[in-house]
């Protein structure tokens, strides 16, 4: 999992035509091909521990996922592979790489995009 945090001041946040300071909103850009379950955990998820994290009220933090095609993303020098395909990517990945992905704590076993 990969997060990129971009703070905005509330003059650089609108809602209609109002400035804004109160809300929260988190983009995320995943491959496509998870089912409609799938996506709505990671969203209620997100919205969730982001409430607990930072006392902000369900209401007021907002969640897009954006469901790019697996073969829009690259990553390590490498198109992401589908759903479902982690294992053999990870296999075809040159050595050095995989060792420094687990160094990460990311192995074949566990790997999940």
């Amino acid at each position: 999992m990969q997060v990129v945090i971009e703070e905005k001041t509330p003059t650089q946040r609108f809602l209609g035509c109002a400035r804004v300071s109160g809300q929260i909103w988190i983009r995320g850009d995943i491959r496509a091909g998870r089912t409609d379950a799938q996506r709505r955990a990671m969203m209620l998820r997100m919205m969730e521990e982001v409430g607990r994290i930072t006392g902000v009220e369900r209401q007021n933090i907002w969640v897009y996922l954006c469901n790019l095609a697996p073969t829009d993303m690259v990553e390590y020098g490498h198109v992401l592979p589908r759903p479902g395909e982690e294992a053999t990517w990870y296999d075809n990945l040159p050595r050095p790489l995989q060792d420094y992905l687990q160094k990460l704590g990311t192995t074949k076993e566990n790997f999940k995009l």
